[in-house]
């Protein structure tokens, strides 16, 4: 309950603010051009990523833990950089374990991606959150 009033929180000032529409799109500057930005972009295994699911081997994870911190109500600044919004947290509190990583992983940010109106998404479904952690230097 507690991540989902975040969420509706911070989608509720996305839609309150005015954000100007950067220079990536669906239109022209879709990804029929990408591969004239970054000729990488122009590759044949792009999203969705052709996954060879006969050529997957099962493996059994651990969960996940998360620290204390999870639970506590936190600050995080908000960005918008032209096509999403990212939050990063004003202190390192949050760190992710566990399932078989050997190290500990502090949280970066997290950034949302929709489409190019309030009815579809950038990707398949209609809202996307990422959330990217940074692995730290030291061992469990």
């Amino acid at each position: 309950m507690y991540y989902q009033l975040i969420f509706l929180s911070i989608i509720s000032s996305i839609y309150g603010c005015n954000i100007h529409n950067g220079s990536w799109n669906y239109g022209r500057h879709g990804p029929d051009v990408w591969a004239e930005i970054c000729s990488t972009c122009g590759g044949r295994r792009q999203s969705p990523i052709n996954i060879q699911t006969a050529c997957t081997v099962y493996e059994n994870f651990h969960p996940f833990s998360l620290t204390p911190a999870h639970n506590e109500t936190l600050s995080f600044t908000l960005n918008n950089n032209g096509h999403t919004i990212t939050a990063e947290p004003t202190d390192a509190k949050i760190s992710l374990t566990g399932r078989n990583l050997d190290r500990i992983f502090s949280l970066v940010s997290f950034h949302l991606h929709w489409g190019p109106n309030h009815n579809t998404g950038s990707d398949p479904s209609s809202v996307n959150v990422y959330i990217p952690h940074r692995k730290m230097l030291f061992r469990r």
